[in-house]
């Protein structure tokens, strides 16, 4: 008896797998319900790697200094307040996204985007900037030694680049993009450190310190697959004209995360 129920069992799954698969081969009618599968896929390192070419988004870091009106990072003696220390003087570069216009599929591309400047110059001599009149100037501290002496100044940012790439996978593409980059400034500070005894002060005046709120900048970016080096060289002056000496901000640097 139970013989016969295994075997009555087995025929009717068989039957019933049979249906099945029947009906999976046959192509579906009208008024049939079709329901798919709309999991997200899961991350492939390998798809990332072959995605179209990046330009711009990404982080990057630098080096930034100001040149003066002779071509040098040396200010005029009247504001040598402003005198740099260049090996403690660095960028950073966030930018959120781009947007691509192909011109000639992935090997020649118009880019755009939204991204954030932030530059951060150290300064050598212990000077306290402030402003008399309409007029920048500084105010030298003989009583201590600054650790740190900084002026900072951050900007959001819009690149208008063209670009050119050797291939259309990411991985294998040599890149090279030229342009400008637009930027209003956001903020601007100047940020002191000091140890008088075991007790470290910290100071930070936050004001427009005579910074263009405006920036234009051409950049040349050059690199292999996800590997960029960059170079910014501001077209504006970094200080309002007539209220301090004539400089541009310069970057040198590298994309250290692409995305």
């Amino acid at each position: 008896m139970n013989f016969r129920i295994f075997t009555f069992s087995t025929l009717l799954l068989s039957c019933f797998l049979a249906a099945e698969l029947t009906a999976q081969e046959q192509p579906p009618n009208a008024g049939d319900k079709i329901i798919t599968d709309d999991k997200k896929r899961d991350f492939s390192w390998e798809e990332w790697k072959e995605r179209s070419n990046k330009h711009w988004q990404g982080l990057d870091i630098g080096i930034n200094m100001l040149l003066f009106d002779d071509g040098t990072e040396i200010p005029p003696a009247n504001y040598d307040a402003l005198t740099p220390n260049i090996g403690k003087s660095f960028y950073f570069g966030l930018n959120l996204f781009e947007k691509d216009i192909t011109l000639h599929g992935e090997y020649i591309k118009f880019i755009s985007g939204l991204g954030f400047d932030f530059y951060n110059f150290q300064l050598s001599k212990n000077a306290v900037l402030f402003t008399q009149g309409d007029t920048l100037t500084a105010s030298i501290d003989s009583v201590h030694t600054f650790s740190k002496n900084n002026l900072k100044s951050s900007f959001v940012t819009i690149p208008l680049l063209l670009a050119f790439n050797t291939n259309v996978k990411h991985s294998k593409a040599f890149h090279f993009a030229a342009g400008v980059i637009l930027g209003y400034r956001l903020s601007g500070k100047q940020k002191i450190e000091y140890t008088t005894g075991n007790i470290e002060t910290s100071l930070e005046r936050k004001a427009q310190i005579h910074q263009n709120p405006w920036k234009v900048a051409a950049t040349v970016r050059l690199g292999y697959a996800n590997y960029h080096l960059f170079g910014n060289y501001a077209l504006t002056n970094f200080f309002i004209n007539g209220e301090a000496p004539k400089a541009k901000s310069v970057v040198l640097g590298i994309k250290i995360l692409p995305w």
